[in-house]
């Protein structure tokens, strides 16, 4: 019983102890695996921008095509304009396409800086406000000019089928009277081909035969409605306001004042972005409909929106910072100028009383 064999022994353990190490070993490498596979890659920019040129590259020649076929008559559309605008609309929706094929959509958007993201989401909500309420304010107009509408169109009498493709074609106009009261609302106004309509004046002019352009205004806009159109901008900087002040909680205020300079900026590109393409010509008429320039529209409503926001954010600071000053002494202290001011009736309580004497 004594006389084990001690060879055995050690050639059992050495075993038991190669076998252990082979099991951590393939834990650890099966551990390191799986990180490597849950850990998100990178973007692969060269194939992005490579599907991204080929798409808009198609995009463009194919309605370059389509113009150059349907140039008869009055119906001559501009080959520049034309590939500029499918360029400018085709290569954010193609950047966005091509980076959601690829799964790639969140990881680049997280590569870019927290600020920019939250000036570029806030901003955007700035702008969604800006179409909500000029989207509103179109809704209003067309339901109390409801009958004037319905006797243009019945004026027409184009039948039924006429009737269901003339309905297409307004449900198709409704964007843009949306950001042509947008356009009205911020003050540079649009045309109606040789005509113009703004806040202040209109001039009338001979409008295509569409029912819903006969809620467009026919006068100039009475003094007491534009303190109505400046309460836009300002709804649009409280939501901004409101975006930010959510987002940079517990940030430096100089953070919080950039993002909203920030988002101003990308308020005013969407919105000029979003009313220059609303420009276009109708029929024949050699004048554009439409605003006047979107440069302006975007350039007043990014002004105006991030002032407003710059102002309540700059308050809102302001007043967090004197709520957690401390108390101090100096603070009971009478002013400079009421020291050196005496109190009502201190004189006549200094001089002496003649019944004391």
């Amino acid at each position: 019983g004594g006389g084990g064999d001690p060879t055995g022994l050690e050639m059992g353990a050495t075993g038991r102890t190669a076998g252990a190490g082979l099991a951590d070993s393939g834990a650890v490498g099966g551990a390191d695996n799986r990180s490597q596979r849950g850990a998100p890659n990178g973007v692969p920019w060269g194939a992005v921008v490579a599907d991204v040129l080929g798409v808009v590259g198609a995009q463009t020649l194919f309605v370059v095509l389509v113009a150059l076929v349907v140039r008869s008559g009055p119906a001559r559309p501009t080959l520049l304009s034309a590939a500029l605008g499918t360029v400018a609309l085709g290569l954010p929706a193609a950047l966005l396409g091509t980076l959601a094929g690829r799964h790639r959509l969140r990881t680049a958007w997280r590569t870019l800086p927290v600020m920019l993201r939250s000036s570029m989401l806030c901003g955007a909500g700035a702008f969604a406000s800006l179409i909500a309420i000029a989207a509103f304010g179109v809704a209003l107009v067309l339901a109390a000019t409801l009958p004037e509408v319905a006797g243009a169109e019945r004026s027409l009498d184009v039948g039924v089928l006429g009737g269901i493709g003339l309905a297409a074609t307004q449900l198709a106009l409704v964007p843009n009277l949306m950001l042509w009261g947008l356009a009205y609302a911020l003050g540079p106004g649009f045309r109606t081909g040789p005509g113009l309509v703004r806040v202040d004046t209109v001039y009338p002019a001979d409008l295509p035969d569409l029912p819903v352009l006969a809620a467009l205004p026919p006068n100039a806009l009475p003094r007491p409605g534009w303190l109505v159109l400046a309460l836009v901008p300002i709804v649009a900087g409280i939501v901004l306001v409101a975006m930010v002040n959510r987002a940079t909680a517990g940030s430096r205020s100089r953070d919080r004042l950039a993002t909203v300079l920030v988002a101003g900026v990308t308020c005013g590109l969407l919105t000029g972005l979003a009313i220059q393409a609303s420009i276009g010509r109708v029929g024949g008429v050699d004048s554009d409909y439409g605003p006047t320039a979107g440069w302006v529209c975007g350039l007043i409503a990014g002004g105006e929106v991030a002032a407003v926001g710059l102002l309540l954010l700059g308050g809102i600071d302001l007043a967090a910072r004197r709520a957690e000053r401390p108390f101090l002494a100096e603070d009971a202290e009478p002013s400079f100028w009421r020291r050196r001011m005496p109190l009502l009736g201190s004189g006549l309580s200094a001089r002496p009383s003649r019944r004391s004497q």
